[in-house]
């Protein structure tokens, strides 16, 4: 339990402990000391006065004048310690008595030796009384130790109120050295309990005294020092380490989805090339089968050509998309040639015209030539144009009126970039599908093979660009088509 106290408490218990051992022992010493002082000084009073009354009883019994004796006895009525005294003559006959209390026996019988026998609660001197050095009698005085025990005790209230005054003196003294001394301690623990609380490792204690506890805070604040350093040195390596990890788990997460990529690729070439052949024979005779039967009912009073002109489109359709698949998994270089980019995308542009949706705004670009691959970059320019035209289909197919959709193609260069932005009013959408719509196959349209996309930033790779699309629910859609400058003439 002491090991748990506080250092001013352990310090005050320690100080007391000195103190009230040290008072008990000089005040044991100093009674014990004057109980026997006073034990001799109280026989050497009893046996003088003792003296006194044997003298003055020498007439009293020469004369046997027994009154005068009794008179010289009671005169020790005085002294509140005697009990009783006796005077026998000279043959041991009781001669003249005194009793403080009548009902008490006074002295029996005479001894004959001049001393003093000490009892239990009592002490009994003997006198000889003496007449030209003759022994005509005998005095016996009865004492009680009453007047030394009071002494004694108030000896032992003095020792005891002189030891709590010097404890209580010494013990205030003493807890003003213990503050002085235990404060540079109790504020380095503050400091420590302070430092393991925050983790701050900056704090310092404050060295006030060179003595054995300011070597302690030296030592102390070193530590704190190094410790410091320490920390900033492993922060700073944790941070390098945390920021190499994120490094290398986005490099190995790329290498991951490049090598899926790969070899969704390579799975998506085999079947592609089993598909296409496998399909391109029996569209081929269906297209084949359809010119005839179309040239044999000219005339025919029943109406084929609607009929015949569905099984054409879907027939497109299916080639649209083998071709798409096949462009996807063969995944070849592009074909770079010089382009006035703002010609270009006004004639692709004017192949929705009549649509009425689609603004193009180009004409600060006429002079801007780059290199490109124009079909291929044509390729993906469409396919993000058939999207917005798609949202504003759906559109309409919400209730929402597609005449309001609008979409705006524009053309930007900034520093060494390229920028062409597609923004439609359609249905847009929502986030959760924003990160799965370059995905190859994804789709969330009711026919395609979800292909659109993944072209597009395939085609945009390939010239060193890339595809940003920010999208949002009922508000539309804005795809960002960029790729390097690789030629300018102005």
């Amino acid at each position: 339990m002491f090991a748990h106290l506080g250092i001013n408490t352990k310090y005050t218990l320690i100080t007391l402990s000195l103190i009230l051992s040290s008072l008990t022992a000089v005040g044991i010493m100093v009674v014990v000391h004057d109980r026997s002082s006073a034990y001799d000084l109280y026989l050497q009073e009893l046996d003088v006065l003792a003296t006194i009354i044997a003298d003055r009883t020498v007439a009293a019994i020469v004369f046997n004048d027994a009154v005068l004796a009794e008179a010289n006895l009671y005169s020790l009525s005085a002294r509140s310690s005697i009990s009783a005294a006796c005077v026998f003559d000279q043959e041991g006959k009781l001669f003249a008595n005194y009793r403080r209390d009548p009902a008490l026996d006074s002295c029996r019988t005479a001894i004959g030796n001049d001393g003093t026998i000490l009892m239990p609660f009592h002490a009994l001197l003997i006198k000889s009384i003496i007449l030209d050095g003759d022994r005509v009698g005998e005095l016996q005085i009865v004492s009680t130790f009453a007047e030394l025990k009071n002494r004694l005790n108030r000896i032992v209230v003095f020792v005891v109120l002189i030891g709590a005054g010097v404890s209580l003196t010494v013990l205030l003294l003493s807890r003003l050295m213990v503050q002085k001394v235990s404060r540079p301690l109790l504020e380095l623990s503050a400091l420590v309990k302070k430092i393991t609380r925050k983790n701050d490792y900056s704090l310092r204690a404050d060295k006030v005294s060179r003595d054995e506890v300011g070597v302690l805070v030296d030592a102390v604040n070193n530590m704190l020092e190094t410790i410091e350093i320490q920390s900033h040195v492993l922060m700073d390596a944790n941070l390098r380490l945390e920021k190499t990890v994120t490094e290398r788990t986005a490099d190995l997460q790329e290498a991951q989805e490049r090598l899926l990529r790969k070899e969704h690729l390579a799975t998506l070439g085999q079947l592609t090339g089993t598909v296409s052949h496998e399909l391109r024979n029996p569209l081929g005779t269906i297209q084949a089968s359809v010119d005839v039967l179309r040239s044999q009912l000219q005339g025919c009073p029943i109406e084929v050509d609607r009929p015949l002109q569905r099984i054409i489109r879907n027939i497109h359709r299916c080639e649209v998309i083998i071709n798409e698949l096949l462009d996807y998994s063969r995944g070849t270089p592009p074909n770079l040639i010089p382009t006035k980019v703002s010609s270009w995308l006004r004639e692709i542009v004017a192949g929705f015209s009549d649509h009425g949706k689609v603004q193009l705004d180009c004409d600060a670009y006429d002079d801007l030539v780059v290199d490109m691959d124009p079909e291929r970059m044509r390729r993906a320019v469409l396919n993000v144009l058939d999207n917005a035209m798609q949202a504003c289909a759906d559109r309409e197919s919400y209730g929402s009126g597609e005449d309001d959709c609008r979409i705006n193609v524009g053309l930007t260069r900034l520093n060494d970039r390229i920028r062409i932005a597609i923004k439609d009013t359609g249905v847009g959408m929502p986030e959760s599908i924003i990160h799965k719509i370059f995905e190859p196959l994804f789709s969330t349209k009711a026919f395609g093979v979800g292909l659109g996309l993944a072209i597009v930033k395939q085609i945009l790779e390939q010239h060193q660009g890339d595809v940003e699309v920010a999208s949002k629910a009922g508000s539309g859609t804005i795809v960002t088509l960029w790729f390097p400058v690789r030629r300018a003439v102005g």
